[in-house]
């Protein structure tokens, strides 16, 4: 596995530089800093295994380019309640606690770029920190979802992607889609279950009903995110639906709208679908869902 690894990093690597060209300035309006607080209704799958049910957040993002090169960050920070484990195979309910920081990150190498269009190539991450010790709703699984799927690590609060980025822009339309492997980390799935995720394809689509991206009034946005987890035992990454030894393991959604009330403070509301994929808690009927829905203030800087 370490060796595909390495085959798998060192082809992106070497994959990106075929398509150097001049840089140049969609950035400018591509990236921005932002701060931003809301309320949140839903459920959400912690990274200790709990079902972590926030009612407030607080989110930063940080967004700079240095010559040809992007920094991207985003720390964000929840508060509310929790369903938890009491340590004795029972579960209970918290209230009113800092319960999970996540951070989300990247650095790209910009290889090209005009008004319309940008591509880029780097390094993504995360990291899952848990405000409280909190004891895990769900135990290790003594009987694994498939042959030698127990020897995947999944005790790592942190993913590590290599990928690349294609950023589209048009007057009326703004489309970004990532492509990312990942060679290390430790993501939660839907139904709790923890998993080492193997790549992932991200698309972030933005419609401008009204204004422009150059100058947003009132627009429409669509997010998904793909997850396939590491092969074991032989499974091929893009394999069909077969049993339990396929690999496709999450789909996550967000819709929403946003409505700028000035040129740098906005409102929005999302919705949002964190979906299992092949590995719900029946052999027969895999599911497991956690959805919600959040709005909040953002001021752009």
């Amino acid at each position: 596995m370490q060796k595909v690894n390495k085959i798998i990093a060192g082809a992106l690597l070497l994959i990106a530089p075929a398509f150097s060209f001049q840089n140049f300035p969609i950035s400018d309006n591509l990236l921005k800093n932002e701060i931003s607080f809301g309320f949140h209704s839903g459920e959400l799958p912690g990274i200790n295994s709990d079902i972590l049910r926030p009612k407030y957040f607080l989110e930063f993002k940080i967004a700079k380019k240095y010559k040809n090169y992007e920094f991207y960050s985003n720390l964000k920070g929840y508060y509310g309640d929790a369903i938890i484990g009491d340590g004795n195979g029972g579960r209970r309910n918290i209230s009113k606690e800092f319960l999970e920081l996540d951070f989300k990150g990247h650095i790209l190498r910009i290889f090209k770029e005009n008004k319309n269009f940008r591509f880029s190539a780097g390094i993504f991450g995360e990291i899952f920190h848990p405000l409280k010790n909190f004891e895990p709703f769900i135990t290790k699984i003594k009987d694994p979802y498939g042959a030698g799927e127990d020897k995947i690590p999944t005790d790592k609060k942190y993913t590590i992607g290599l990928g690349v980025q294609w950023n589209g822009v048009y007057d009326k339309f703004s489309s970004t889609l990532s492509i990312i492997y990942y060679p290390y980390g430790t993501k939660v799935a839907a139904n709790l279950a923890p998993f080492a995720p193997l790549m992932s394809f991200n698309m972030y689509n933005k419609i401008y009903f009204f204004g422009t991206f150059n100058n947003p009034k009132f627009n429409l946005f669509l997010n998904s995110e793909f997850y396939f987890q590491k092969k074991y035992d032989g499974a091929s990454v893009f394999s069909v639906h077969d049993g339990l030894a396929g690999t496709k393991r999450e789909f996550d959604v967000e819709l929403g709208i946003e409505f700028f009330i000035k040129r740098r403070i906005h409102i929005y509301f999302t919705s949002y679908g964190k979906n299992n994929l092949n590995r719900g808690w029946s052999r027969t009927y895999p599911h497991a869902y956690k959805d919600g829905f959040y709005t909040g203030l953002g001021y752009l800087f």
